[in-house]
């Protein structure tokens, strides 16, 4: 099983994701980052279009895979999977932004309707994207299933709790029997 690794909008957010693979990476087959190209170009917001295109290659070179995304990561998994190029087994989902999607005129609402890869949420108490129960409020709306959704402790949109992180995603992924 791979995993594909989805990070936030900042170019700080390189080196996190990069610390998340590392931690993650003994659980998994390979691991896959997406580096965004608006990093490189300067821009301030992620180039949507431009990454979907990416990322839909990226799918198409892998067989199992699992992602975990983060903020800008996740509206990309959910336009994709909304898309239906990509069909990830499980999601791990860090840091939900509604309110900066809906600023960016990323359409959130209609990806995110009836939703129901298997997917945990993660997602701190007062997270300065979202509030922890503002997602929850946001999930029941939408009518999303299948999902576990664990709230996190502060009031930053940083994620930098790796062992915690790590522990709880080995909690919520299956792996298939061999």
């Amino acid at each position: 099983m791979d995993l594909i690794l989805l990070s936030g909008n900042s170019y700080s957010h390189r080196e996190w994701i990069e610390e998340v693979a590392q931690k993650l990476a003994p659980l998994f087959d390979n691991t896959h980052i997406q580096y965004y190209r608006h990093w490189q170009t300067g821009g301030d917001v992620i180039l949507m279009d431009y990454e979907i295109g990416q990322l839909e290659v990226l799918a198409n070179s892998v067989t199992d895979y699992l992602v975990f995304a983060k903020s800008a990561g996740t509206l990309l998994t959910l336009r994709a999977i909304y898309e239906g190029f990509f069909e990830p087994k499980q999601c791990i989902l860090v840091g939900v932004p509604i309110a900066w999607a809906r600023a960016h005129s990323f359409d959130i609402d209609t990806w995110s309707k009836g939703y129901d890869v298997p997917t945990l949420y993660i997602q701190k108490s007062l997270d300065p994207a979202m509030h922890f129960d503002d997602l929850k409020l946001y999930i029941e709306e939408q009518k999303i299933k299948n999902k576990q959704v664990v709230e996190l402790e502060g009031s930053s949109h940083y994620y930098g709790e790796l062992d915690l992180l790590k522990e709880l995603i080995e909690q919520f992924i299956i792996f298939p029997k061999h």
